[in-house]
């Protein structure tokens, strides 16, 4: 999981997999450019920042983590990141 990615170390989410989370959630790709471009970045630094571990021997894919961040940070894409400093990490059923 997040071979793209190394924790605590944010960085652009690929093009590829940024197209198949807006084709797959209509609600996120309605959003504006600025929008999108704002919930990119700040899905990156989620996802740097938090953990994520699958129940019962789940596999959690780049896809699921991608999806789960994105939703979790389009509640507070104008209150900050902060909201979630203490929040370490994420069980997926």
């Amino acid at each position: 999981m997040f071979g793209w990615l190394r924790r605590r170390a944010p960085r652009e989410i690929p093009q590829p997999l940024w197209e198949d989370l807006l084709g797959s959630h209509p609600f996120i790709a309605q959003r504006s450019a600025d929008e999108l471009a704002r919930l990119r970045e700040f899905t990156g630094r989620f996802l740097a920042d938090k953990e994520f571990h699958g129940a019962q021997g789940l596999v959690v894919t780049d896809p699921m983590a991608l999806s789960i961040a994105a939703q979790a940070v389009l509640p507070v894409l104008y209150l900050g990141l902060s909201w979630y400093d203490d929040l370490i990490g994420i069980v997926v059923p």
